[in-house]
């Protein structure tokens, strides 16, 4: 066998070397033509083969090939949906004059695609605690770069939670583009924005996982990371209000009943049916109440 047929060898797969090596102890010989013949011919029944669509393979293999294509096309089109608000800030902030209706029109509707985007790659669906039948996305850990991400994109979502005019072009220059960079950043560990960190947080992956595994206790270094509590109504009512730049405080309001009162139970209240005050007792009632003294219907100078 000459140099140039094991050169040409040397780029086959090895389905078509073992053909090359039947072929030559078959023939007597292996010529260049006939290695290229082979790896041909193999070419063409792969390329014969019928494509199989991803999302009709099944177990496991098939959920993970269609969840790599989401993966893959999703954060495409979320950064490109970065990117291009980025992009209409950017235009925007050399301007003397910054019109804010105009700036929120081009770029409201894409936050808020973006915002929905962000939901579907980066956080689970849990039903509530209190109410199962309420099946919600639980929120990205707080005080985290990401959930500052989120929040950024639902206040740009409408122009009626954008700052005011006086205030609108440092929102711009000191949160909106410092973020958005952040977030589309291709370096390994970008720094957030105004930190002051010798050393960057560096991400981390749990190893893959079966279907009949546990989940692993930590994945960032954070026992919060895994799994995150779904928000009470009071962290929600405050995270609403912070984004209007306000706080929220909720009063549970005060019973009306004391340790003295007699709550009666409800077989109690059904055996013992209610007693109606007479016209005569709610007269009475008010009157005594209100300070009324009724007059006497004798005269007080009356004979007796």
């Amino acid at each position: 066998m000459g140099p140039t047929v094991l050169g040409k060898l040397s780029a086959a797969e090895p389905e078509q070397i073992e053909q090359a090596i039947g072929f030559a102890a078959q023939n007597g010989k292996l010529r260049v033509q006939d290695v290229a013949a082979i790896m041909a011919g193999s070419k063409n029944e792969t390329e014969a083969r019928p494509q199989i669509d991803p999302y009709d393979i099944g177990g496991l293999d098939g959920l993970k090939a269609i969840i790599a294509i989401k993966v893959r096309d999703g954060i495409k089109s979320f950064v490109g949906h970065l990117e291009e608000i980025r992009a209409h800030v950017s235009e925007a902030l050399p301007k003397k004059n910054i019109v804010k209706k105009t700036l929120a029109e081009k770029t409201h509707l894409t936050a808020r695609l973006a915002h929905k985007e962000l939901e579907s790659l980066a956080q689970f669906v849990r039903p509530y605690p209190t109410a199962a039948y309420v099946i919600s996305n639980s929120a990205l850990p707080s005080k985290t770069g990401w959930a500052a991400v989120s929040a950024l994109l639902y206040k740009m979502g409408s122009e009626t939670t954008w700052p005011d005019k006086g205030e609108l072009r440092t929102w711009l220059e000191t949160e909106v583009v410092p973020i958005l960079e952040w977030a589309t950043s291709k370096s390994s560990a970008p720094a957030w924005p105004g930190a002051e960190t010798s050393e960057a947080p560096s991400a981390s992956v749990p190893v893959e996982v079966g279907a009949d595994e546990p989940a692993p206790a930590d994945v960032s270094g954070s026992p919060d990371s895994v799994l995150t509590p779904i928000p009470s109504v009071e962290e929600r009512m405050e995270s609403i209000a912070a984004a209007f730049g306000a706080t929220a405080t909720i009063e549970a309001p005060k019973s009306k009943l004391t340790l003295g009162d007699d709550v009666p139970s409800v077989a109690e209240a059904l055996a013992k049916p209610e007693k109606r005050p007479t016209r005569a007792e709610l007269v009475g009632r008010i009157k005594s109440e209100s300070g009324i003294v009724t007059k006497s219907a004798t005269p007080p100078n009356a004979a007796v």
